[in-house]
């Protein structure tokens, strides 16, 4: 049940704006099934890391706690840094550190993240696909 719940919480989980005119200071999250993308959390806002912005984001994944604590959401930018917080906080339990790229990629050959969690004691993979 934990892993539909955070398969559910992965797929859908999307980053928005209310409108063009808000766009400067208005970004949103909400929850939901594949279908009804705010079914459990209608639109709240949430804060990237200091100087960061929705344009910068290249992927994102999230890590549940398996004893039913607070899930880690990751933030993958476009200048090689990750953060890691909850839904609404993203740098709240990790600020940026870099991360590494196969040979011969770049964050903008980044078309999709998603991760997979290990709640057996193992390390969460986080998986991207490229063009």
């Amino acid at each position: 049940m934990k892993i539909f719940k955070f398969l559910l919480v992965l797929l859908t989980i999307f980053f928005t704006t209310i409108s063009p005119a808000a766009a400067a200071d208005y970004w949103g999250v909400s929850a939901g099934s594949s279908w009804d993308l705010d079914q459990f959390r209608p639109l709240y806002r949430y804060t990237l890391p200091p100087g960061k912005t929705p344009d910068d984001i290249v992927g994102m994944g999230s890590e549940p706690d398996c004893d039913g604590g607070n899930t880690k959401h990751f933030v993958w930018f476009d200048d090689r840094t990750v953060s890691a917080g909850s839904s609404s906080n993203l740098d709240r339990f990790r600020p940026l550190y870099g991360y590494s790229l196969p040979p011969g990629k770049t964050p903008d050959d980044i078309v999709g993240m998603g991760s997979e969690p290990d709640c057996d004691g193992g390390n969460t993979k986080h998986f991207v696909w490229f063009k």
